[in-house]
């Protein structure tokens, strides 16, 4: 049966004792009295749902509504700046970006160098629930001297990926992705109720009158070796380890899976609501 490729269920939670560091992310804080209009005005989600104990996932659009940056998005307690935990190799461009829709807003955009990126446990004191997925780790920024664990970070990059969350230039090709692509409208980082941002029409356009026609999955790469279905149907992105992500059709998706007799409930893409 085609579902038994869906692995969004065929997963254990991932157990985080220590901290662990994403080496690969860096952070960007936008202060300044203008800061939440400026990104509400920008980014693709909505910040009226952060508060101090979570992080949202967001991207910046180009006016053709696909992706140039994704990053996530959370806000700090006591001076109300915003902080973004980005990909390291993006931080440049991404200021040069913020700074060139800047224009007279009142806002100091800069790269924090001290703080760090950390998954960790959801009883950490301090950690930030990750609203893409609630199965996901909670992230913790802090300067903080844990030491880098290659393996365990790639043991979280392969469980983000198993739950079908995307991130990162590797993962979402620029330019040419649309949020709706990568279940985006699932994972929080787009909002089509809080009003305008860059590149909003395109999308909102094909959200509202269904028009959404392939999503990304996640497959053990074992379970597609010389398989005839995928060889006709599915655009290959990435390897990842044992994972395989392919582009497939919504028409497919929908015969396949979601209508059919035979296949479990559970496969319903409600799991990330």
């Amino acid at each position: 049966m085609f579902h038994e490729y869906i692995i969004s269920l065929y997963y254990k939670n991932m157990q985080i004792i220590n901290p662990i560091l994403l080496k690969d992310r860096s952070i960007i804080k936008v202060s300044g009295k203008d800061n939440f209009n400026f990104l509400q005005s920008i980014v693709t989600a909505d910040l009226n749902i952060l508060n101090s104990n979570n992080s949202v996932g967001s991207c910046i659009l180009t006016p053709q509504g696909r992706i140039l940056f994704d990053f996530m998005i959370s806000q700090n307690n006591h001076d109300k700046s915003f902080v973004i935990d980005c990909f390291a190799e993006e931080v440049g461009e991404l200021i040069k970006k913020l700074n060139l829709y800047k224009l007279r807003s009142e806002v100091d955009i800069y790269e924090d160098k001290k703080q760090k990126v950390f998954i960790c446990s959801k009883d950490n004191k301090k950690s930030l629930i990750d609203l893409r997925h609630k199965d996901l780790p909670s992230r913790l920024l802090d300067d903080s001297n844990h030491d880098y664990e290659e393996k365990l970070a790639q043991e979280y990059k392969e469980f983000r990926i198993k739950l079908c969350v995307f991130e990162g230039p590797k993962e979402i090709v620029r330019e040419s992705s649309l949020p709706l692509d990568y279940w985006m409208d699932k994972t929080n980082n787009i909002s089509f109720s809080k009003g305008c941002f860059i590149g909003q029409e395109v999308n909102a356009r094909i959200f509202h009158r269904n028009k959404i026609k392939k999503r990304v999955i996640s497959i053990k790469s074992s379970e597609i070796e010389d398989d005839k279905i995928f060889r006709e149907n599915f655009k290959f992105l990435f390897h990842s380890k044992n994972m395989s992500v392919y582009f497939v059709p919504v028409d497919f998706l929908e015969n396949n899976i979601f209508n059919s007799k035979t296949h479990d409930n559970k496969f319903n893409i409600k799991i990330y609501n």
